[in-house]
């Protein structure tokens, strides 16, 4: 291979390299929002348990 075409390459990969880790950050990203949401669902089912317990007790 030349150097020119190294060069090329590694650039490639660098870019390669830099799409997968976005890719990654996404899917990182999705997955805290998604127990973001069960937490915070979970949380909303307990204060209705709570206060249902409540008004019948």
């Amino acid at each position: 291979m030349e150097n020119a075409d190294l060069r090329v390459f590694q650039e490639r990969l660098e870019q390669l390299a830099e799409e997968l880790e976005i890719v990654r950050l996404k899917m990182v990203h999705e997955r805290i929002k998604r127990n973001h949401l069960n937490n915070l669902s979970g949380q909303y089912m307990n204060v209705n348990q709570n206060t249902n317990r409540a008004i019948h007790h």
